[in-house]
């Protein structure tokens, strides 16, 4: 099993769009996922591949997230899955900067529902 943690710097956190793209991402390997915030037990942590799961946490951008894997492709799911969070998407070259100017353009502003 690996865990790493990772921040969301997605406007919206994972809501809607960001969600969808992160949990197909997390079908995409065969290990078992999860995640939660970092400040909730372990006990609290939800199936990463479940989009209804993801959305009933409210994760919101800025959140501290765990993501731990279980399987024989733990390790490729945990660093994508980490750099999606921290990208903010799966194409994380192109949304990086669009993500900045809009992170700017909202600074100060709490952007969770």
């Amino acid at each position: 099993m690996l865990i790493t943690q990772a921040q969301l710097i997605n406007v919206s956190g994972l809501h809607a769009r960001p969600a969808s793209d992160f949990v197909k991402l997390a079908k995409s390997f065969q290990s078992k996922i999860t995640v939660r915030s970092a400040d909730a037990p372990d006990e609290d942590a939800v199936n990463a591949k479940s989009i209804v799961m993801i959305l009933s946490q409210g994760f919101c951008k800025d959140t501290t997230i765990v993501i731990s894997a279980d399987g024989n492709d733990e390790q490729a799911a945990v660093s994508a899955l980490a750099m999606a969070a921290l990208d903010g998407s799966p194409d994380s070259a192109t949304n990086f900067a669009a993500m900045a100017v809009l992170g700017m353009a909202v600074a100060g502003r709490r952007n969770c529902f």
